[in-house]
């Protein structure tokens, strides 16, 4: 009989081992899965992160300090009914403002020329229009010319010094806005002392063409200032003065209306690049490629013996004269205790989040010992040297052997 050849299957000297080839495939899907996982993220990264809930600064529907709904659910409060109106749609569907109605335009900046005018011409008889940071263009759909300029300086707090539209003489407001007069007709509150026609609050009193128009900073109705100085009181009295408030709060797509030949595209590109995916699989391929030219053909696992073997006595002792190095007397005993108060309860069948108190009491039954020895082991003050570190120990010990298990 002849022997059989070198490298047949009969021979399992030159078997081939099965480990080398599961171990290259469990890479290969390892390195695969990572690519994916990769190419995910970046995309999750370049979509746009759209904010929970309403942020629109102003917004009376913002719970943010930005938002003004502590504001309108006051006034809801207070039996003052508030429509809000975020863009023309919504603004057209209003009915004519009365007499009682109070028209508030927040975050006025971001107001679209054409909604102005659909507010200008519901709001002819309202009873007031109040515009918080406004710019020139809204202003002038009624005929009012006033420009805002920011302080470079800090907060001002200052009194009133005027009694309109809700404002008490002695109100006291704090701004960082100088709201500079243009018409010699307005009344000027809380007056900026470097500059005499300017103040944080304008009033322009109701004429033929447009009720009393109101001309303020917004930063003193949002949630993180209305409870500063005599900001809530000013807003509920300005605000509040009827029994229906219309509120347009717009949105960042307001000023979008006043385009007459919006841009319009005729296909959406795409968030993400289009070299990405071609990217992400010549990555993987690239990394697959590496893995099974530079990859470790691993053998079987085989056993060592440890290095050292170290005795739990010579560990605690070693952890001991540590203790001791650091004469950390008050350390070393709570490490006592701790111990202490996590196998007496065991052994009596308390919990061991159980009060102290209730543990003092159950060991203080078992053993017949007197409360106030006990509570002072268990609970009372550590020591803070060596000799009273010992005596600790030794009553500590003599305590934990007294208690017997519950069986």
């Amino acid at each position: 009989m002849s022997a059989p050849p070198a490298g047949s299957a009969s021979n399992p000297a030159v078997r081939r081992r099965p480990g080398p080839i599961v171990a290259v495939v469990s890479l290969i899907i390892v390195g695969a899965f990572a690519a994916l996982a990769v190419a995910a993220l970046i995309v999750g990264g370049s979509r746009e992160r759209m904010p929970t809930g309403n942020s629109t600064p102003g917004d009376p529907g913002s719970f943010r300090s930005t938002g003004t709904a502590a504001l309108a659910q006051t006034l809801a409060a207070h039996g003052v009914a508030v429509r809000v109106a975020r863009d023309q749609q919504e603004l057209r569907g209003w009915p004519e403002a009365t007499p009682s109605t109070v028209v508030v335009i927040s975050r006025a900046t971001s107001a679209s020329e054409s909604s102005t005018r659909i507010l200008r011409d519901k709001t002819r008889h309202a009873r007031r229009i109040v515009v918080l940071d406004p710019r020139s263009e809204v202003l002038d759909q009624w005929g009012v010319s006033t420009a805002v300029i920011s302080s470079t300086g800090s907060t001002l707090t200052s009194a009133a010094q005027c009694s309109v539209a809700g404002i008490a003489p002695a109100d006291r407001a704090g701004h960082s806005a100088t709201i500079i007069v243009a018409g010699a007709d307005a009344v000027i509150c809380f007056r900026d002392p470097l500059t005499p026609t300017g103040g944080a609050v304008v009033v322009y009193p109701a004429t033929a063409a447009h009720p009393e128009i109101v001309v303020a900073q917004q930063d003193w109705f949002r949630n993180g200032a209305i409870l500063a100085n005599d900001h809530a009181g000013i807003a509920v009295r300005m605000i509040g003065a009827g029994t229906q408030v219309q509120w347009f709060a717009p949105n960042y797509t307001d000023l979008m209306n006043d385009n007459p030949e919006p841009m319009t595209q005729a296909k959406l590109e795409p968030d993400v690049p289009r070299w990405l995916w071609p990217m992400a699989g010549l990555g993987a391929f690239v990394l697959i490629a590496l893995m099974l030219w530079r990859g470790r053909r691993f053998g079987q696992l085989i056993t060592e013996p440890l290095p050292a073997v170290v005795k739990a006595a010579e560990t605690t002792e070693a952890r001991g004269r540590l203790y001791q190095a650091s004469k950390d007397a008050r350390r070393a005993a709570a490490q006592l205790r701790g111990q202490a108060l996590r196998t007496i309860p065991k052994r009596l069948g308390v919990s061991r989040h159980a009060p102290v108190d209730d543990i003092v009491a159950a060991v203080s039954r078992a053993t017949g010992r007197d409360l106030a020895t006990v509570y002072a082991l268990l609970a009372g003050p550590l020591p803070v040297d060596d000799d009273g570190l010992v005596a600790f120990a030794t009553d500590l010990s003599t305590l934990e052997e007294e208690v017997r298990p519950v069986l």
